[in-house]
């Protein structure tokens, strides 16, 4: 310890104008004894792996392959690397075409403005005709009038029985269970093959 002192000061006063320091050598660490493995274990646990893995491919076989979701797939890397070179670089529009498609789309807008007003105008008219004929059936037969203000359940088809997702109120028809959890975030399971030659040992 003192000596690396001494020699700390010594680099400093030697090297502290130039702004040079030298650190203290530091000593290689031992290295670790390896632990010697019994060739049985290593054997049963390569058994073991490949069992699980044949296990794997049985019930891939029975079941099919699972389709990866959408929002994961992610593309081809070399499709990906290449998109500038596959791009269509398209040639910019000259000044005529410009114009051109200016005035038709303003064309296509006062279009498209007509259009709108023709037909808030009809649904303003249909609304005050049928004022009037409330109006004038009112005055004729109230009953009627009562008749005629209520909606037609029919003309929807459609018919509700509730809160559809929501527990129900009383606890002697839904008992909830404290701690009950349902991950249902879609994930992709990874499927694989394997070698046949790969086994180890004949099946029993």
């Amino acid at each position: 310890m003192l000596t690396a002192s001494i020699r700390h000061i010594f680099n400093y006063a030697s090297f502290g104008s130039r702004n040079f320091h030298l650190s203290v050598v530091l000593p290689a660490e031992p290295l670790k004894k390896k632990k010697r493995v019994d060739p049985q274990v290593e054997l049963e646990r390569i058994r073991k792996k490949t069992r699980r893995i044949e296990k794997e491919i049985k019930r891939l076989e029975q079941r099919g392959r699972y389709l990866k979701p959408l929002d994961e797939i992610e593309g081809e890397r070399h499709f990906i690397k290449t998109l500038d070179s596959r791009e269509r670089k398209l040639p910019a529009p000259s000044q005529t075409e410009v114009e051109q498609r200016a005035l038709l789309m303003k064309e296509w807008t006062r279009f498209k403005w007509r259009q709108l007003d023709t037909e808030c105008q009809l649904l303003a008219n249909q609304r005050r005709e049928l004022y009037r004929a409330m109006q004038h059936l009112r005055m004729l037969d109230p009953s009627l009038f009562e008749l005629a203000s209520q909606p037609d359940e029919s003309l929807l088809g459609l018919s509700l029985s509730g809160p559809l997702y929501t527990l129900p109120q009383s606890a002697d028809v839904f008992d909830a269970v404290d701690g009950d959890y349902r991950d249902v975030t879609p994930t992709y399971r990874y499927t694989f093959e394997v070698d046949k030659k790969m086994t180890f040992g004949k099946k029993k």
